[in-house]
């Protein structure tokens, strides 16, 4: 499985997770990949209050590990956020979470051919079906090793293009799934950015990552 991994079909030992509630972030872990306890009347479920985001940490001639421009991820996936009236993740946070799990995780992060891809996301979490945002919400991030996204020797991709429905929206952003978007956001929430420091727990010691990033 390792030596030529399929995309998002195998996944790490570990998961980064971190609440909401109360108005902040709080209770940043990284421990065992295990399944989610969530109740069936979620927010997430009957809403699309949810977001995620997708890039890779690539190994080094060194041995070493770097993310590409995380902190842009960061930015998209808060915009997506803002938009679905959910809670920022602080920017910082958001790449300590990634790099965390990918310290923790390092030997999961191909040699040669492939990368270790990290899948942030953000879930709400109240049990309501009243149809306005959630005051609770999962941040999480998984991750899994992938090769090449297509088959080697693949010299053309058959593509399907329509011209009726667009996926992407005149301001890039994250994926997301909401049916009741423009409900949603329009919402009477007071719309705030969440400033606070979390260190996130782990199970075992972490080794340097670094970060290509425009930022510094």
């Amino acid at each position: 499985m390792m030596k030529a991994p399929k995309f998002g079909a195998v996944f790490t030992d570990h998961m980064v997770t971190m609440r909401y509630a109360g108005g902040a972030w709080a209770n940043g872990v990284v421990g065992p990949r295990a399944p989610l306890s969530c109740d069936p009347g979620m927010s997430a479920f009957h809403y699309g209050q949810a977001v995620f985001e997708g890039l890779k940490a690539f190994r080094l001639h060194d041995g070493g590990l770097a993310l590409f421009r995380p902190f842009e991820n960061a930015k998209r996936f808060n915009a997506s956020a803002e938009r679905l009236a959910m809670p920022t993740v602080p920017e910082g946070i958001f790449v300590e979470a990634l790099e965390t799990l990918v310290s923790t995780d390092e030997v999961w992060t191909p040699v040669s051919e492939g990368t270790l891809y990290l899948r942030p996301y953000m879930i709400a979490t109240d049990a309501a079906l009243g149809v306005r945002p959630s005051e609770t919400y999962l941040f999480g991030v998984i991750a899994c090793p992938v090769g090449s996204y297509f088959p080697a020797g693949k010299e053309s991709v058959a593509i399907w293009v329509s011209e009726q429905h667009s996926r992407a929206g005149r301001v890039e952003q994250a994926p997301r799934s909401a049916p009741a978007t423009t409900r949603l956001a329009s919402s009477p929430r007071p719309r705030r950015r969440v400033t606070v420091v979390i260190r996130f727990s782990f199970l075992m010691p972490t080794s340097s990552v670094g970060s290509k990033n425009s930022e510094g």
